[in-house]
């Protein structure tokens, strides 16, 4: 799934929102001691959670940081890789088109068919959480 949009923020707010979160994500899941600084293109990461009885391990790369133009990050379980790539075009000072790319790779039949007919709500999804995004920034500038 890829979701173009323009949005009435900065490239450099876009990137300070988006590596505060995962900052702040990974001081809760890695180690309460990781700088922003840290956080660099080839960071690896393992993410736990439990499902049911079990506990699932994700591997997470950052594969591409290019601040303020590309983020990728890869998640990747034994039977699934999630890609979850942004692109930023900077328009002016205040206005940037966003690519944002989200694809699940996998053998199995059920993430396939669950990922194409989920695809046009999840695109819905997406737009709205990218509008959010975007006032959330600017009203923090303010």
């Amino acid at each position: 799934m890829i979701v173009k949009k323009e949005l009435h923020v900065s490239d450099k707010e876009f990137f300070d929102y988006i590596l505060n979160n995962l900052h702040k994500e990974l001081k809760r899941i890695v180690s309460r001691n990781i700088k922003r600084s840290d956080i660099k293109e080839g960071y690896t990461f393992v993410k736990r959670y439990k499902q049911g009885n079990a506990t699932i391990e994700i591997d997470c790369k950052i594969e591409e940081l290019d601040i303020p133009k590309a983020y990728k990050l890869v998640m990747s379980t034994p039977k699934t890789d999630q890609i979850i790539a942004h692109r930023v075009t900077k328009i002016d000072d205040d206005h940037i088109e966003l690519e944002y790319e989200e694809d699940v790779i996998s053998k199995s039949l059920y993430v396939k068919l669950n990922k194409f007919f989920k695809g046009s709500s999840a695109r819905k999804k997406m737009e709205k959480t990218l509008d959010m995004l975007e006032f959330e920034i600017i009203s923090k500038k303010k």
